[in-house]
């Protein structure tokens, strides 16, 4: 049996992203991400954080403008993705995340070393 298949490029870096196609598996998605179980990265990977994170607030080269960062965390996108998520949601606040020297960094804006440290120390 022929499978059709039809791709698009994507517009990031000439990546192909799978817009149609018959076979089952292909449809079946994750229910957190909503991605294919194929590119999903939920099941595979628990959230590994160790207790060995440090917490630290940085001002230089920002303007004058305060932020939390939270370092030494798994160089995984969607440990730190999840992670981040949860701590602008629970603080309200803004941030950012990413990978640098093989370890991850997540950036919350402003002063909220104390507030991040209670949100780990509870963190599924």
């Amino acid at each position: 049996m022929s499978q059709n298949k039809k791709s698009q490029r994507d517009s990031k870096g000439g990546e192909y992203a799978l817009v149609y196609s018959t076979d089952p598996i292909s449809e079946k998605r994750c229910s957190e991400c909503s991605k294919i179980q194929g590119e999903c990265l939920c099941a595979k990977v628990a959230l590994p954080i160790n207790k060995n994170v440090s917490i630290r607030i940085e001002k230089k080269g920002r303007g004058g403008k305060v932020v939390t960062l939270v370092e030494k965390l798994p160089a995984h996108e969607f440990t730190l993705e999840k992670l981040c998520k949860s701590l602008k949601k629970s603080i309200g606040t803004g941030g950012t995340y990413y990978i640098t020297d093989g370890m991850g960094v997540v950036e919350i804006q402003g002063e909220r070393k104390a507030e991040i440290l209670e949100i780990l120390v509870n963190y599924k």
